[in-house]
């Protein structure tokens, strides 16, 4: 059918009006209909260079061979005008049925002749009418502005399309639509986001978007669609792509984050002259911070820094502390680890370098990129001095005697004080030294002979003193986490199992050491055996905690009371003349456990405290929990029935034939006198017994008053 005309798709850099086009050519090719003939389409980008002519490229591109040779370099507006109708009809009968036309908005930008710029947009309205006659729509992609108010391209090509707009809302549409989504994929993915939204609760209304845009952060949408306008040629959609390919080769709990993306623009971003003094600040830090984290740090910490620098080359959203961990996932997963603490620590240690800037306080505390003037060049001769106390700086902003005297009571053992003082002794040497030279008392040569004498001119005592800063800094890091750790197992129940329990007492021995993790393989060894800890406490703790304080139904799995058998006693301990008390001591323990019932999340609540909050205690259940003692009774009533029952069991059998019994009765009082499992009782065959006990009463009652067990 005749196309009406051609379609203009606007929309700002980044809403994804290449890849709209792109899905319908694609689309428009694979028909669901398999009757339906597929419709070819041509995908065509111009050229930001405007010394190609624009006639003679969509001559040679949409003509192919045919036409390539043909094409003069100026190509007159007739030949121009009958070139197109040959060629629509060509693409027609090749059932070519969509032409799209993009990089339109990039080629106007570098045009400086209008003149040009209208003769080439009524080339384009020629075309796009010429190819609706045949049958074929021309959908041609345009930056928002272009259509604003009378604009060129609104005049030319206003009266031949009908105009589609699409904002960056349509961006997270369109990198869904690339993403394998399933029941089974938001099921894996959506325990991923528990427990990153657990970690980072800033993250818990994002939910769906997470679900929707998986492997790809969420937060990336604001950068992805400006980033267009800063990096010419950068390609939301291709980014995407590109990462979600990457991604299925990489562990599901890592996503595409803002590092990510600053990897693959910084490229585009060295070759644009405007930012450089940002590019040479962040090249200063990269260099620097690395060095100041040991491994466990260095990682979140680069990340860190590069989504600093992204953010201030892209302001999208602030580079708050708490933006920043959401942003990038920086968090401490150890147990009751406050959310931020890691990012924040991390970038307080930042702050104190050189190459960043900040405002504002808590998690509001802003970060971003110190401008590098660019005329700013290597250190001149005497530049050391700018470098030591650059250098001095940086070492006293960390391990400070005020830092070392909060630490927790926990690491107040004499060997650790003792390692302390040695590090203070020399940090206070170092701290005159450079306090007098700052106030010009001494000359650089005189400070340097200074400190060389306090070390007593050894190398290998400096390096000591220099590993000791760092380890002490390192441990400052940790110590909120492990405190947190040892409180953990210094409140843990006792559990009655043997190797858990003493896997206890060697991490709480261990934590007694405290000068031991100094070192960063102790501190990890800590790390791993009290994660494992946790994890098998939860599990032996939540077992106890549902088998003592839940009255399950599910007699089959072992794990609650068994109601057959309740039922059974309650029925049999209505027979004239029988104990009473097992069914009397079911009922007390019944009671007992219905009133410290606890459906609390215990697993959940046990992820932070070593107890649940009703203060379940596993280790007054070791003699047995409440529901095994609740099903010992029950066994041993029903031992007792069937006992003293047998004793009888001739004139129960006589009493059944004269009461002419019905075989639903007499199959079941069979069972009970028998030695095989029993089957449900029923009311009416308690009360058939009953009548027979109390036709032979003093023979019955005899029996039951001598039964010994």
């Amino acid at each position: 059918a005749q196309q009406p005309g051609g379609l203009l798709l606007a929309g700002e850099a980044g809403s994804g009006k290449s890849a709209v086009l792109g899905q319908a050519a694609r689309l428009l090719e694979r028909p669901a209909a398999a009757s339906r003939q597929p419709l070819k389409s041509r995908f065509v980008g111009l050229p930001a260079d405007t010394s190609v002519g624009l006639a003679g490229y969509l001559t040679a591109t949409l003509g192919g061979a045919a036409f390539a040779e043909a094409v003069p370099a100026e190509i007159p507006d007739d030949l121009f005008a009958s070139w197109l109708v040959e060629i629509a009809e060509r693409c027609s009968t090749l059932s070519v049925g969509f032409v799209v036309v993009d990089d339109l908005s990039r080629r106007m930008a570098v045009a400086r002749d209008g003149e040009t710029v209208r003769a080439e947009l009524d080339m384009l309205k020629d075309l796009t009418e010429t190819f609706a006659r045949a049958g074929v729509l021309v959908a041609i992609a345009v930056d928002a502005g272009e259509l604003e108010g009378g604009s060129p391209t609104l005049r030319a090509l206003g009266g031949c399309c009908e105009t589609l707009r699409l904002s960056r809302a349509n961006l997270a549409d369109a990198i869904s639509s690339l993403c394998a989504r399933s029941a089974r994929h938001d099921e894996g993915v959506g325990r991923i986001f528990e427990d990153l939204a657990a970690g980072l609760p800033g993250l818990a209304g994002e939910r769906e978007m997470f679900l929707r845009l998986y492997p790809l952060h969420p937060r990336l949408l604001g950068v992805l669609a400006r980033l267009p306008r800063l990096v010419p040629g950068f390609a939301p959609l291709g980014f995407a792509r590109a990462s979600i390919d990457a991604a299925r080769a990489r562990p599901a709990e890592e996503l595409v984050t803002l590092d990510a993306l600053f990897d693959a623009v910084l490229p585009g971003l060295r070759r644009q002259d405007a930012f450089r003094p940002a590019l040479a600040a962040y090249d200063a830090l990269r260099c620097a911070v690395p060095s100041r984290f040991e491994p466990p740090l260095g990682d979140p910490a680069e990340r860190l820094l590069k989504g600093i620098a992204l953010l201030t080359l892209c302001p999208s959203e602030s580079a708050s502390v708490r933006a920043l961990a959401e942003a990038l996932l920086v968090f401490d997963s150890r147990p009751s680890s406050p959310s931020y603490s890691l990012a924040s620590t991390i970038l307080g240690r930042m702050e104190r370098e050189a190459g960043l800037t900040a405002e504002g306080t808590g998690l509001d505390r802003r970060y971003r990129l110190a401008l590098v003037p660019e005329e700013a060049g290597p250190a001149e001769e005497g530049g050391l001095e700018p470098r030591l106390f650059e250098w001095w700086a940086t070492v006293a902003a960390a391990a400070t005697p005020e830092a070392l005297s909060s630490l927790p009571d926990s690491f107040r053992t004499v060997r650790f004080w003792n390692e302390v003082r040695s590090y203070e002794i020399f940090r206070a040497l170092l701290e005159e030294f450079f306090a007098r030279f700052r106030a010009g008392k001494i000359e650089l040569e005189e400070a340097l002979q200074q400190v060389a004498r306090g070390f007593s001119h050894s190398p290998e005592q400096l390096a000591a003193w220099k590993r000791q800063h760092e380890k002490l800094s390192a441990l400052l890091v940790w110590a909120p986490g492990f405190e947190r750790a040892r409180e953990y197992l210094a409140s843990a129940f006792a559990t009655g199992q043997e190797s858990l329990d003493a896997a206890r007492l060697d991490l709480l021995e261990a934590a007694a050491r405290p000068l031991e993790f100094l070192e960063s393989a102790n501190r990890e060894e800590f790390d791993r055996g009290f994660l494992q800890f946790r994890e098998r406490y939860g599990e032996a703790y939540e077992h106890l905690h549902e088998r003592t304080l839940k009255i399950a139904a599910d007699s089959e799995a072992g794990t609650g009371v068994d109601q057959a058998a309740l039922r059974n006693l309650e029925l049999l301990s209505k027979l004239h003349h029988t104990d009473k008390s097992y069914v009397n001591r079911v009922r007390v323990i019944g009671r007992w456990l219905q009133t410290r019932q606890c459906a609390l999340p215990v697993r959940e609540v046990l992820a932070r405290h070593p107890r649940c909050y009703c203060n379940f205690n596993p280790w007054a259940t070791r003699g047995g929990d409440s529901v095994a003692q609740l099903n010992g009774t029950l066994r041993d009533g029903i031992t007792y029935f069937r006992a003293i029952l047998r004793q009888r069991d001739t004139l129960i059998t006589q009493g059944l034939k004269a009461l002419h019994a019905e075989d639903a009765e007499s199959r079941q009082v069979a069972a009970l006198l028998g030695a095989g499992p029993m089957v449900p009782l029923r009311p009416p065959t308690i009360a058939l017994l009953n009548r027979i006990i109390q036709a032979h009463s003093d023979e019955f009652s005899s029996t039951f008053r001598s039964y010994k067990p």
